[in-house]
């Protein structure tokens, strides 16, 4: 028996077919057996996933398979090897590294890996791993190379952004290092010297308490802007979009900066837009509170700063503009980068932590606007932020108010004068759905005129009008025996510290746009004062930081009320009628969420003025739940002392008349960066 693989042939078959039949049978099986080995390999070359290729010793290309040419992004194996045989580089961005990496393969006869960067058919540039060796053919005996060629754009991709990450966290780490040492380094000497009573001048005591408060100020800036930029880039912040008037934010802004300005004695200038855009005011604000403090930082003593803002196409531009020494080209970019300053001293020399820019570009990206810088060294800087105009804003619709009559036996009049038509209109629905009768005049003459016939119980005023203004009405009716004991409450888009006269002759400041809550709270105030001091009920569970709030405000003679839980705080609050209350979220014996609650429930409580002051960044579902009367909302290391004070007075003067409140000190600014 003679036996090949699947083949057996008997002795009696050799009788039968003879041996040259047995011959073309093992010939004609031989083929076979090669055309199926051949066919195999062709069917493992056309489908490997990577590229696989032959070379001549010359550098031509013999043959390649399809993964190849879809590597190069050619449509066939034909078309790549008509173009790489015209390309001596065969594609690679450097050629002459490839052919000495042949030039050792050929020497030396080994297996040799080659990484490199190559060109596809469409010109973009991709990274390659090429494998390759020296082979013979059996019959002729000449040599060429063979290999693969794998396409690693990818994993070189990865391996590049593993690698900045780690550099960004390296030098993040060095940053923070450096920002949180040095001030708590000065911190702890100046205390240290105070501590061990080494200092006694008064005023080297005094320096050393200024260098400890200027410093942490500096910390506290440093860990709210990290928080900051972290919670935005995880979406954990909610922007809470509304109608804003770019007017407003750009006066607010100019207003909260006026102070630095001053100090830096640089000349601030702000050019008002009438236009509305639809975003997070608060943010906005600091985008814009951040740029100016920028550029008053680096303004030269006597130089001025410019706010101003146009309409291109269907944005608004605003441009904040410095006559500071200017930004290098090569800087123009990164100084919106965290941590990036144009010089390294600037931190030490001008304050800041290198993040404000950066935080400014990330809320006006989440509003769908661009930032961008524009600066000529020696000649300023102007920074640039664009946002989206919001076409005919409409007001949100707000619940209707049942119509109650005025706490007062006989109905009360009301004298409203203000030149625009619609604001009239508006106060007087809101006062006759309150009970109250008003009378309506559209100037200060008008007003004088009605006042001595009319004899109203209260008069709102507002400021800015044409021919006799709101300061010559007021002094008007103040020299009439018959009309100056009638209390007049300022409805105005002045702030209350622009006020020309004296603060006996106002009863309430009520800025615009006018909040209905306030406008109704200041006038049951009005008709229900007493001259008794103020009082506020501070819950705060921390003892440490109750007293140092208490000295803060009974300096000014407010009364303060002091509870530590929730429970406290709901019994104060039946006990002390306060006019405003400071509360803290996390208490024991429930939460300040709980005690608004109980609060809401009781008709003499529900519209208290509030200032929630807490170390929560809270969410726009939990501010909603925190809200009773003009509801304010500061979080604790984000505002100044000093400007925590400013806001708490100036809510108490707007709804307490005849408060008496002095202006506090100005604050410093804690939010620049």
């Amino acid at each position: 028996m003679v036996a090949f693989p699947h083949i057996t042939i008997w002795p009696s078959h050799l009788l039968t077919i003879g041996f040259s039949g047995v011959a073309a049978t093992v010939g004609g099986y031989f083929v076979w057996q090669m055309r199926e080995a051949e066919a195999r390999y062709r069917s493992i070359f056309n489908n490997a996933a990577h590229g696989i290729f032959q070379m001549t010793a010359e550098g031509r290309i013999i043959s390649a398979n399809p993964a190849l040419a879809r590597v190069y992004g050619f449509a066939s194996p034909e078309e790549f090897i008509e173009a790489a045989n015209q390309d001596d580089g065969h594609f690679y961005v450097d050629p002459g590294r490839h052919r000495e990496f042949l030039r050792l393969i050929w020497e030396q006869g080994t297996v040799s890996k080659f990484e490199s960067q190559s060109r596809r058919k469409d010109g973009s540039v991709i990274w390659i791993v090429e494998t390759t060796q020296t082979a013979q053919d059996p019959d002729s005996g000449l040599q060429y190379f063979e290999g693969t060629i794998e396409d690693i754009t990818h994993q070189k991709e990865m391996e590049q952004a593993r690698q900045e990450v780690e550099q960004m966290k390296d030098e993040f780490v060095s940053v923070v290092s450096h920002e949180l040492r040095t001030p708590l380094t000065s911190i702890r000497d100046a205390l240290g010297l105070l501590a061990g009573g080494r200092v006694t001048d008064p005023e080297k005591v005094q320096r050393m308490l200024d260098i400890a408060v200027t410093n942490t100020d500096r910390l506290v800036r440093l860990v709210n802007n990290i928080l900051d930029l972290e919670r935005m880039g995880s979406g954990r912040i909610s922007m809470e979009r509304q109608a804003c008037a770019v007017a407003d934010l750009m006066t607010d802004a100019a207003e909260v900066m006026h102070p630095a300005a001053e100090k830096a004695n640089v000349q601030l200038s702000v050019s008002p837009l009438a236009a509305f855009i639809w975003a997070d005011p608060d943010r906005i604000m600091q985008t814009l509170t951040n740029l100016l403090s920028n550029a008053i930082k680096f303004s030269p003593p006597g130089g001025a700063v410019w706010l101003t803002a146009a309409r291109v196409g269907e944005q608004i531009q605003f441009q904040v503009r410095d006559q500071g020494r200017g930004i290098p080209a090569d800087k123009l970019e990164s100084v919106f980068q965290r941590f990036e300053q144009v010089d390294a001293s600037d931190a030490r020399e001008k304050g800041g932590t290198g993040l404000g820019l950066a935080i400014c570009r990330t809320i006006v990206n989440q509003h769908g606007g661009r930032s961008w810088v524009e600066s000529k060294l020696g000649a300023g800087s102007s920074f640039f932020v664009s946002l989206p105009e919001l076409k005919g804003p409409k007001e949100e619709e707000k619940p209707e108010v049942p119509a109650r009559t005025s706490t007062a036996s006989t109905v009360q009049k009301i004298l409203v004068c203000d030149d625009d038509e619609s604001v009239r209109a508006v106060m007087q629905s809101i006062l006759e759905l309150r009970g109250y009768q008003v009378i309506s005049t559209s100037s200060g003459l008008e007003a004088i005129e009605q006042a001595a016939t009319q004899l109203p119980d209260a008069v709102l005023l507002d400021m800015l009008m044409p021919g006799m203004d709101g300061w010559q009405t007021m002094a008007a009716l103040k020299q009439n025996p018959a009309t100056r004991d009638i209390p007049i409450i300022v409805v105005s888009v002045l702030s209350s510290q622009e006020r020309e006269s004296s603060q006996a002759d106002i009863a309430a400041w009520i800025r615009k746009p006018l909040d209905e809550t306030v406008l109704v709270q200041a006038l049951e105030r009005t008709f229900g004062s007493q001259a008794s001091a103020p009082r506020i009920l501070l819950v705060e569970d921390d003892l440490a930081l109750a007293p140092v709030v208490m000295t803060m405000f009974e300096r000014h003679g407010i009364q303060v009320v002091h509870a530590r839980t929730g429970r406290e705080a709901i019994e104060a609050s039946q006990k002390s009628h306060p006019d405003l209350l400071i509360l803290d979220i996390g208490l024991p014996e429930g939460d300040g969420f709980s005690v608004v609650n109980w609060l809401r429930q009781h008709d003499q409580l529900r519209l208290i003025p509030l200032v929630v002051y807490t170390a929560k960044d809270l969410e726009a579902s939990e501010r909603e739940r925190l809200k009773l009367g003009v509801t304010e909302f500061l979080t604790k290391c984000r505002v100044s002392p000093e400007e925590f004070e400013q806001r708490v007075i100036t809510l108490l003067n707007q709804v307490i008349p005849n408060a008496g409140m002095p202006a506090p000190t100005t604050p410093r600014d804690a939010g620049a960066s």
